[in-house]
């Protein structure tokens, strides 16, 4: 007795389960059976189109049945039911132009969702990030199977091309641990740099002090009165005399410190913002100690030689502080002396409507792994003069009551008061989709297109520039030094920083782009705003500071 199983499929032996090799000779499989002779003869074929087939029927919402390759009554009807529903050929049969089209055709008609599927979109941006070559597009193309393929390879998984729970989770524990490798791989080299800081002096003058030891101020100076309080206490402790500040000596002094220290709310969210953005999972920023928040805490302290105790302390606090500042990648950092935060979101809680609220002023926007998304597709865009007057008046314009103007776009803004001396901090990403016009600033008074914008426009011979926009129109303050690109794809740090004397500075991945002095306006400002006029832009972090009152 002799039963044929085509090349290509997926050979079934009651459980047993064997992969056979694409374009190879066709397999015959002799069975004995004595039970029923009567059934000698049974063919089963199996095609990877009918598979392709299936798979994009399905996503679509048509009822095709099993992905297995094999064409059945079901997957026959959903292929009649799709060429009805777009206007095909009825043939019930599987075929490479049916296949592209269902796949290419993201208008084509059906009742289920549309190939933009938000899971195959979140896999290829973690594959991107990853290194793989992939255009995050929300579909199931060619192009993202074959860095699927290229991903299974590379971590020994099956290699099937095709997404899934497990494979979502694998690739998510890949990053994880990638962050958690670059975290270590920095620790270590800039440990013997910061092993001892201004920070772990002024834990020991503190620690001191508590214990009776004479430190009139803690001020992080290695001065001869912190000098000889620590010579006491080594002294009385039985420790080797030696009078020199270390790590190790901080955290003893801070034992019986940490407990004692009554976090605060706000003290709770900043920990779980900065958490949050050093890759620890510790939930919403809401303020509130749940589990999460506790694991990341020990999580942190483990791995920053600190006493593990899972609570918000003055060490947790003074370490998160030292990788803000020493961090160029991990989104707002600490402000410089003199300075007091006035609005800090990451963005990690997930939305944009709370700590702190955002309000919308056109278009969409969105918060996706973390980051502040919108798109706004501009084939034509107006000539790069115009932009500050076009998108502040017009877009911005609908904030507050003030009337709209011709403008339009995608723009965001945060209702935050802070003075005309001030420190701005983003990190963005862009992407041209015809024209990339990007802006950030704050705004005066209850007319938001009035103030100093920071704006890129392709359209300009100097992309990256400060404008000032009044009652008498919009003037170009300054443009960059150089060709500055924000539109490349790549993460950029901006700085923006406003003295009290008018100075601006603006700075890109470290480099000072724009140095000019200015006093079109001054006072206070009232809110921040972000503004996305062409392309598609990403804020990972953004922090407003302001000198402090």
């Amino acid at each position: 007795m002799k039963t044929s199983i085509h090349a290509a499929l997926p050979l079934v032996l009651g459980s047993l389960v064997w992969p056979v090799t694409a374009g190879a000779a066709p397999i015959s499989l002799h069975i004995a059976n004595v039970a029923e002779p009567e059934r000698q003869i049974r063919t089963v074929a199996y095609s990877r189109m009918v598979l392709t087939t299936q798979q994009w029927l399905n996503q679509r919402g048509y009822d095709a049945g099993p992905e297995d390759g094999l064409m059945g009554a079901k997957t026959r009807s959903a292929i009649i039911a799709y060429q009805r529903d777009n206007g095909l050929a009825v043939t019930g049969r599987s075929s490479v132009e049916l296949n592209d089209h269902i796949q290419g055709n993201k208008d084509a008609r059906g009742p289920g969702r549309s190939p933009e599927d938000p899971e195959i979109e979140r896999l290829q941006k973690r594959l991107e990030r990853l290194g793989y070559n992939v255009e995050v597009n929300g579909r199931l193309d060619s192009q993202t199977q074959a860095a699927i393929r290229a991903y299974q390879r590379d971590h020994d998984l099956f290699v099937t091309g095709t997404p899934g729970e497990y494979l979502q989770a694998h690739v998510q524990n890949t990053l994880r641990e990638r962050r958690a490798e670059r975290r270590a791989e920095r620790r270590d080299e800039d440990r013997n740099d910061r092993a001892v800081t201004r920070q772990t002096i002024a834990d020991i003058e503190e620690g001191l002090q508590a214990r009776g030891y004479r430190v009139d101020r803690i001020d992080g100076e290695m001065d001869e009165q912190t000098t000889a309080a620590i010579r006491a206490y080594q002294r009385d402790s039985g420790r080797e005399v030696t009078g020199e500040a270390s790590v190790e000596l901080a955290n003893a002094l801070q034992v019986g410190l940490e407990d004692s220290y009554e976090a605060t709310t706000e003290d709770i969210r900043i920990v779980q913002q900065r958490l949050n953005r050093l890759g620890y999972d510790a939930g919403p920023a809401d303020g509130v100690m749940g589990p999460s928040t506790r694991k990341a805490i020990r999580d942190y302290q483990a791995a920053s030689n600190l006493n593990v105790t899972g609570t918000v302390n003055r060490r947790l606090l003074a370490s998160l502080d030292a990788e803000a500042e020493t961090t160029t990648t991990a989104g707002a950092r600490t402000p410089r002396s003199g300075y007091a935060i006035r609005m800090s979101d990451d963005f990690s809680d997930g939305n944009f409507q709370s700590n702190p609220r955002w309000q919308v002023v056109a278009d969409q926007f969105a918060v996706q792994d973390g980051v502040l998304t919108s798109r706004v597709d501009v084939r034509a865009p107006e000539s790069g003069e115009e932009l500050g007057k076009s998108v502040l008046q017009g877009v911005l314009g609908q904030v507050l009551g003030v009337r709209v103007g011709q403008g339009s776009g995608a723009a965001i803004a945060q209702s935050t008061d802070f003075g005309d001396s001030f420190q701005i901090e983003a990190k963005v990403s862009g992407s041209p989709l015809g024209a990339a016009r990007f802006g950030i600033g704050p705004y005066r008074g209850t007319n938001v297109s009035h103030g100093y914008r920071l704006i890129y426009d392709t359209e300009r011979p100097r992309p990256l520039a400060l404008v000032a926009i009044t009652d008498n129109g919009t003037r170009t303050v300054a443009s960059a030094q150089s060709q500055v690109n924000l539109a490349d794809g790549n993460w950029h740090d901006i700085v923006w920083t406003r003295d009290s004397a008018g100075m601006m500075t603006v700075s890109v991945n470290g480099t000072t782009q724009i140095q000019v002095r200015d006093q079109s306006f001054s006072g206070a400002n009232d809110g921040f705003s972000v503004v996305n006029l062409g392309g598609s832009w990403k804020v990972d972090s953004v922090t407003v500071a302001s000198a402090a009152r």
